[in-house]
C-alpha cells in the first residue's frame, strides 16, 4: 500500500522565450510511465519523469494558434511516438516525438563521477525531437480525443456521434488474414439513433472517454452525469486495411494548413452516405455499453453534485473509479455485459469538512492498490478497498491532472507469509517493523522507535529505481529487493548487502536458488529451474515446499530439498486452472493449506489432491476445495469468500483457534475466518473477469480498523498499522508528511465469536495464551463493555426474539476463570453509563460482595475503585467503616498511594470533612 512519506517537489516551468510563467492546463504521461507532456496555452514540453528533466519544448507560432485555437487537452499515443492535442476550436493537433539512439545522447551529464546519482538519475538522458505533423479539422464542436494504436477516437457535439479516424499513412506491418482484419477507417456512430440503445437518455453527448493500459475496455461519462462501461465489438473489415488510406476521397482530405504545420492536415465530419454505405459500417463496428453510474432510469436528470467528472480503470482488481462534480469518489466492480449494477456503491469522501470543489481527475498506481485523485481545491489518495490513504484540501488552482510514478517491471520473489514483521520500502531505503521483539509496553506506546531505516545500496538504486518488488525473512533477520533488473540481500546480522556484477543474468524467466553466503553471480547459482511462460506468484508454504503459479494457468509444486553443500527443487506435480481462473494475470496472492495429518504422515507428492487451494483473484478472495471424481480425477469446488479484498494471510501454525485462520483486509478492516479448512458452501462457480459476487460465505470475526494494517503480532494479540501525521511551517509552502505506528487489540473480537455462541470452553483455552500479557485485563475489559453496551442498548431499543440467548452471563463465566475479574468489572462499571449498573451487577453480583471479596484476596487496589461504585449506589454506611477498614489494611501494606487516594475519596464523599477526620482517627494514621 501507498502513504506519504516526505514532502512534495515542485517544478517551475517558463516560457523559453519570454521567461515568464505559464499556467499548466493539461498532463499526461505515457505508456511506459516513463516520459510525460505538460501542455500550456501555446506550448508542448515532454519531460523525464526520473530524474526530472525537461527534454523538448514546443511553441506553437501565433499564427497557428489564431488559425486552430489554443491548447485544451494532450494525450498519448499507444506507441507514444505522438501527442495528440485537443484546442479549444475543435482541431486536432498531431506531433511526432521522435527518441534519438542512446549513441546520440546530446544531454551528457557534466556531474563529476565521483558525485553518487540519485534514484533512477544514472540513465543517460536520451536525445528527443518534437515536430508538427498536421493538423485535423473536426466538424461538430469536438469534446475528447482517445488515441488508440490504429485510429483516434473523439465525440462531438453537435451532432452527437463518436467517430474514428485512421492515423496518417496508415499502413499494415504485419499482413492479417481477412477473417482477423478490424476496422481502422473513418467511422461516426451517432447518439440519439438505434446504433446506442443502451444509453439512459439519448440526448446527450460524450464528454469524456478513459481506456484501460491493459484492455479493450473503456468508461465514457455522458453530458448527463451518468457513466458507462464500455467495449467495441470489433467484426473483421470487408476491405483490406493497408488500402484504407487509398479509399479516403479528395473531398475527405486537409482543407487548412499552416507552413508550420505542414505535413499532414485532414477534416473529419459525418458525411451522408446511403442507406447501403451506412449499413455496411454497422456490419463492422459496434459498441456495447452497460451504465454503471446513474443507471436508474426513473431519474432523467441527476443531481448536480451526483454527475460524473472523471473515470479511471483499475484492470487488475476490476474495478472503476468514478469521480463526481461534489467531490465523492465511487469504487463500481465491472459489470456484467448489459447488466447494471444492482447495488449502489458507497461514495468515498475525505474525513472534513473542507470543501475539495469537483474531482477532475483521477489514477490508478499500476499494481492496481491505490488510487490518486485530483479535486478542484485538493488532492487525496484512496486504496482500492475505499481507505482514504492521505488528503490535502484547501489549495487554490491544483492543476489540470495527476500522475503516479510507480513504473517499474515487476519481480516476483520467493515469500511466505510474514505478518510478524511490518515491511515498507519508500524510495531508497526499506523500514522495518521491530516491535515484535520490544517488550509489550513498548509496542502499544506510539512514542517508542520501533522502526529500522536500512539504505539500499544507492549504486543499485542509481540504475534500477524504481523498487517493485521487496521481501522479508520470517525471522526478520534477511531482506531482498529487486528493481527494474537485478537483486539485491540485506543480512541485518552483518548489516552489509550483497548484489549482482552482471544484471544480464537476471533476464530469463527462471526460478532460481542463491546462496545468502556467496556472492551474487551466475556460477554460485545453486538450482535453476526454466519455465516456458512467466511466473506470476511465487508462495512459500512450510518451509520447505515451493509453489508457483504461471501465465499458462498452471500450479507448480515443488518441495525444497536442502543438502550439506547445496539445495535443490523437486518438482512434486502441477495443475492447470483452466476452466476456473479466467485470467491469470490478475492473481494477486496464491497460498494453500493442508489438514495437519497429511503434513504430518502423508507424502509430499500427494499434497496437490489434499490442498485446499487460496487465490486472491483480482481483489476476489477464493478458497478451492479438491474433490475426487470416481475416476480419481481431482476436481475443484469453488468457495467464493469476499470481494475487494486487498491482501490476505493465512496462519498455517496459529495459537489456538487460530490454527489455519485466513486473514483478508478490504479497506474496512479484518475479516477472519477461522479454520479455512472446514468451511463449506454449496456454491459453484468459475471465476470470471467482471463477474459479480451473488453470494459469499460470512467471515467468523470482523475487526473493524481505522488505520491501514501491517502485522499481526500472534503472540501479544495486536494487529500493528501506520497512520501520517501532517507538520505545517509557516515558513515553508508545503506540508510534511510522518508516518507513525499505531495498534488494535484483536483478542477481544475472537472472544466475542466464541462466547456468542455459548463456547466459553474454547474461549478459556484460547484466552489462556495470552494471559501473561500486561494489556490482558485491559482486552477483557473492552470485551466486556462492548458486550454490555450492544445488549443493553438491544434490550432496550427492540423486542427480542423468543429464542434470544443474552450472552453478558458467558462472559462473566469466562472472566471467572481468571485472577483479574473483580479488577475488569470495575474498571468496565467506571467507564460506562450508570444506567447500565443494575444490568451488569444483576448478572456478575452485588458490588458490595465484589468488595469484600477484593479485601480479603489482597487486591486492595481493586477494592478502592469498588469504593466509588458503592458510593454511587448509596449502599456505603454511615459510619465509613468498609473505607476506615481498608485505609487500615493500606497502612499496615505501606501503600502509601493507595490511602492518599482514599482519603481523597472521603474528602469528595463529604464536604463537612467529618468523614475523612473520623477515618484518620479511627485508623491511628497520625499516631
Amino acid at each position: 500500500m501507498y502513504f506519504p512519506t516526505a514532502t512534495a517537489q515542485s517544478y517551475v516551468t517558463r516560457d523559453p522565450l519570454s521567461d515568464q510563467h505559464t499556467k499548466i492546463i493539461d498532463i499526461s504521461k505515457n505508456e511506459e510511465s516513463s516520459l510525460f507532456c505538460v501542455l500550456t496555452e501555446g506550448t508542448i514540453a515532454v519531460w523525464k519523469v526520473r530524474p526530472a528533466v525537461l527534454l523538448g519544448h514546443i511553441t506553437r507560432s501565433k499564427i497557428s494558434l489564431e488559425a486552430h485555437g489554443v491548447n485544451q487537452a494532450v494525450l498519448w499515443s499507444p506507441d507514444s511516438q505522438r501527442l495528440v492535442v485537443l484546442t479549444t476550436t475543435s482541431h486536432i493537433v498531431l506531433i511526432n516525438v521522435d527518441i534519438l539512439a542512446l549513441n546520440g545522447v546530446v544531454y551528457a551529464s557534466s556531474i563529476n563521477s565521483t558525485v553518487q546519482c540519485g534514484p533512477g538519475e544514472d540513465h543517460p538522458l536520451p536525445g528527443l525531437s518534437l515536430r508538427f505533423e498536421g493538423v485535423v479539422q473536426i466538424d461538430g464542436n469536438a469534446l475528447c480525443v482517445s488515441p488508440r494504436e490504429s485510429h483516434i477516437l473523439f465525440s462531438t457535439r453537435h451532432p452527437p456521434a463518436v467517430q474514428t479516424i485512421p492515423w496518417p499513412h496508415i499502413e499494415a506491418a504485419v499482413p492479417q488474414p481477412d477473417s482477423e482484419r478490424t476496422w481502422l477507417g473513418h467511422d461516426t456512430t451517432l447518439i440519439g439513433h438505434s446504433e446506442l440503445p443502451w444509453l439512459v437518455r439519448t440526448d446527450v453527448h460524450v464528454t469524456s472517454i478513459s481506456t484501460s493500459r491493459l484492455g479493450d475496455i473503456e468508461v465514457w461519462i455522458t453530458s448527463d452525469g451518468r457513466a458507462y462501461f464500455v467495449h467495441m465489438d470489433a467484426r473483421p473489415a470487408a476491405s483490406p486495411m493497408d488500402t484504407l488510406g487509398d479509399e479516403l476521397t479528395s473531398k475527405e482530405r486537409g482543407r487548412t494548413t499552416t507552413a508550420q504545420e505542414a505535413p499532414y492536415t485532414e477534416s473529419s465530419s459525418i458525411s451522408q452516405d446511403d442507406s447501403g454505405a451506412k449499413q455496411s459500417v454497422l456490419n463492422k463496428l459496434r459498441w456495447i455499453g452497460t451504465c454503471i453510474h446513474g443507471y436508474d432510469t426513473e431519474i432523467t436528470t441527476l443531481l448536480e453534485t451526483d454527475r460524473a467528472s472523471s473515470a479511471a480503470i483499475n484492470i487488475q482488481f476490476s474495478v472503476i473509479a468514478i469521480g463526481t462534480t461534489g467531490g465523492g469518489l465511487i469504487i463500481i466492480p465491472f459489470p456484467m455485459p448489459g447488466v447494471s449494477p444492482k447495488s449502489t456503491q458507497p461514495r468515498l469522501k475525505i474525513p472534513s469538512l473542507a470543501r475539495t470543489g469537483a474531482l477532475i481527475c483521477a489514477e490508478w498506481t499500476t499494481d492496481g492498490y491505490a488510487c490518486a485523485v485530483g479535486w478542484e481545491r485538493g488532492w487525496g489518495a484512496w486504496s482500492v478497498g475505499g481507505r482514504c490513504l492521505c488528503w490535502a484540501v484547501g489549495m487554490e488552482n491544483v492543476g489540470a491532472g495527476i500522475i503516479v510514478d510507480d513504473s517499474g517491471q515487476q519481480d516476483t520473489f520467493m515469500f511466505g507469509d510474514n505478518t510478524r514483521y511490518a515491511f515498507l520500502q519508500m524510495d531508497d531505503r526499506v523500514l522495518v517493523y521491530r516491535g515484535a521483539d520490544q517488550p509489550d509496553l513498548s509496542v502499544i506506546n506510539p512514542e517508542s522507535d520501533v522502526w529500522q531505516h536500512i539504505q539500499i545500496p544507492a549504486a543499485y538504486l542509481a540504475q534500477n529505481w524504481p523498487i517493485s518488488c521487496a521481501s522479508i525473512a520470517p525471522d526478520g533477520h534477511l531482506i531482498a529487493v529487486a528493481g527494474r533488473r537485478g537483486l539485491v540481500h540485506y543480512s541485518a546480522t552483518s548489516g552489509k548487502w550483497k548484489q549482482f556484477a552482471d544484471f544480464k543474468q537476471e533476464q530469463a524467466f527462471a526460478v532460481r536458488l542463491f546462496s545468502r553466503d556467496l556472492e551474487l553471480a551466475a556460477q554460485n547459482i545453486l538450482h535453476r529451474e526454466v519455465f516456458v511462460t512467466p511466473v506470476v506468484s511465487l508462495s512459500l508454504v512450510d518451509s520447505n515446499s515451493l509453489l508457483v503459479y504461471t501465465e499458462d494457468n498452471t500450479l507448480f509444486h515443488f518441495l525444497i530439498l536442502p543438502t550439506r553443500d547445496s539445495i535443490s527443487l523437486h518438482l512434486c506435480g502441477s495443475i492447470s486452472f483452466d476452466g476456473i481462473v479466467a485470467v491469470p494475470g490478475i492473481v494477486r496472492g496464491l497460498s494453500w493449506m493442508i489438514p495437519r495429518e497429511h503434513r504430518e504422515m502423508g507424502d509430499p507428492a500427494d499434497d496437490l489432491t489434499i490442498a485446499t487451494v487460496l487465490l486472491l483473484v483480482g481483489g476476489r478472495l477464493v478458497l478451492l476445495k479438491p474433490r475426487k471424481t470416481g475416476s480419481e480425477e481431482v476436481r475443484y469446488d469453488m468457495l467464493i469468500l469476499a470481494d475487494r479484498i486487498e491482501f490476505c494471510w493465512i496462519h498455517l501454525e496459529g495459537i489456538g483457534t487460530l490454527e489455519n485462520s485466513l486473514w483478508g483486509y478490504d479497506g474496512r478492516g479484518i475479516r477472519l475466518w477461522l479454520d479455512a479448512l472446514a468451511l463449506e458452501n454449496n456454491l459453484r462457480s468459475t471465476l470470471e473477469i467482471g463477474e459479480q459476487v451473488t453470494e459469499s460465505i460470512q467471515e467468523s470475526v470482523n475487526i473493524p480498523l481505522s488505520f491501514y494494517p501491517l502485522s499481526v503480532l500472534m503472540d501479544k494479540g495486536i494487529i500493528i498499522g501506520v497512520e501520517h501525521e501532517i507538520a505545517t511551517r509557516g515558513s515553508l509552502p508545503f506540508v510534511m508528511f510522518r508516518i507513525v505506528p499505531t495498534t488494535h487489540l484483536f483478542l477481544h473480537h475472537i472472544l466475542e465469536h466464541h462466547l456468542t455462541r455459548g463456547r466459553v470452553t474454547e474461549a478459556v483455552q484460547f484466552a489462556a495464551h495470552y494471559q501473561h500479557l500486561v494489556f490482558f485485563a485491559h482486552a477483557q475489559e473492552v470485551l466486556l463493555h462492548n458486550v454490555l453496551e450492544s445488549e443493553y442498548d438491544r434490550i432496550n431499543g427492540q423486542p427480542l426474539a423468543p429464542n434470544h440467548t443474552p450472552v453478558l452471563p458467558a462472559v462473566v463465566e469466562f472472566l471467572d476463570h481468571f485472577d483479574t475479574c473483580l479488577e475488569v468489572v470495575v474498571g468496565c462499571a467506571r467507564k460506562t453509563e450508570m444506567a447500565r449498573w443494575n444490568y451488569l451487577f444483576g448478572v456478575v453480583g452485588n458490588p458490595k460482595d465484589l468488595f469484600e471479596v477484593s479485601s480479603r484476596t489482597h487486591g486492595w487496589v481493586v477494592a478502592a475503585s469498588y469504593l466509588i461504585v458503592l458510593h454511587t449506589l448509596n449502599e456505603l454506611d454511615e459510619s465509613q467503616e468498609d473505607v476506615i477498614r481498608l485505609l487500615q489494611r493500606a497502612i499496615d501494606e505501606k501503600e502509601w498511594s493507595l490511602c492518599r487516594d482514599i482519603l481523597r475519596f472521603l474528602q469528595s464523599a463529604d464536604e463537612s470533612g467529618s468523614a475523612l477526620r473520623q477515618a484518620v482517627a479511627m485508623s491511628g494514621l497520625l499516631s
